[in-house]
């Protein structure tokens, strides 16, 4: 049973899914899709979590993270200058990734659907 996602306040049951990395299937409203990718960049960003859209190929679509990359770099540079960034930028992103990932399959929809977009998390 898909769980339905049919205006902006239901867009919240989603990430509800997303934080506890439960596996899920939602029936989105099409017009609804950018608000999605706008709240799911805003939600990586304040709850530290990867969360990356892809195709049910496994083709990366779209990845929202929280940034671990550019704090790692920042606080390496602080403490070991250049070499320091470089390592604290490779330290951050894989620390970032290890902490929450969360990956949602986006299924094709053929040429005039105006159905639901289908998304699971995976």
């Amino acid at each position: 049973m898909a769980i339905q996602l049919n205006n902006q306040m239901d867009i919240g049951k989603f990430f509800a899914f997303v934080r506890v990395a439960s596996k899920a299937t939602f029936e989105l409203n099409p017009d609804l899709m950018k608000y999605l990718f706008e709240m799911a960049r805003s939600f990586s960003e304040t709850h530290n979590i990867s969360i990356e859209f892809v195709s049910p190929s496994n083709e990366r679509l779209v990845a929202f993270s929280s940034g671990g990359a550019a704090i790692g770099a920042l606080t390496g540079y602080l403490l070991a200058s250049l070499p320091g960034a470089a390592i604290g930028a490779v330290v951050g992103a894989a620390g970032g990734v290890a902490l929450a990932h969360v990956k949602v399959s986006i299924e094709e929809r053929q040429p005039g659907d105006m159905g639901p977009v289908i998304l699971k998390i995976i």
